[in-house]
């Protein structure tokens, strides 16, 4: 499908079961209820903003491309949390293209892997971890983050060629 400039709404579940030439296109999820999607997708705009509490379920494997310039939006609203998670516990991928740009607020992430190209900061103290995410930091400003553990090193020969 060729969706050049097209405004693309999907009230129910998404399915790419092809290719997606995403032009300048936007694809809003924009369902009353919750929502699937299933498959691969490359988009240039993926717009999923609600006022009611939903989850978006992403079946396992399935990959979410952002092209350059393009902008993945995922904002709920205080009281009413869009929830973002997979159909397993293995990942769903979202990779950002290095100039594309995002929009995440009021948000509960799990399983999602976003290693590839950009880190994923959603660190304004309205999204959370819900588990098992990759390449996203959910600190808030001001915290302190460490990746440290002390590890008893004796009897071990760190110098084994």
């Amino acid at each position: 499908i060729n969706a050049n400039a097209s405004t693309i709404n999907v009230y129910n579940n998404w399915t790419c079961r092809g290719t997606l030439n995403p032009g300048t296109s936007t694809v809003y999820l924009n369902g009353t209820g919750n929502q699937t999607v299933t498959g691969s997708t490359t988009f240039y705009n993926l717009n999923v903003t609600t006022a009611t509490a939903k989850t978006v379920t992403f079946t396992q494997d399935a990959m979410v491309y952002i092209v350059s310039g393009g902008t993945a939006t995922f904002v709920g609203t205080s009281g009413n949390i869009l929830t973002l998670t997979s159909s397993s516990l293995a990942p769903w991928y979202l990779r950002l293209d290095p100039t594309a740009t995002y929009s995440i607020s009021y948000v509960n992430v799990s399983e999602s892997n976003a290693g590839g190209y950009q880190t994923i900061y959603a660190n304004d103290g309205t999204v959370t971890d819900g588990s098992l995410n990759i390449n996203w930091i959910f600190a808030t400003p001001g915290d302190v983050i460490t990746h440290f553990e002390r590890v008893d090193l004796s009897g071990v020969n760190v110098n084994t060629n």
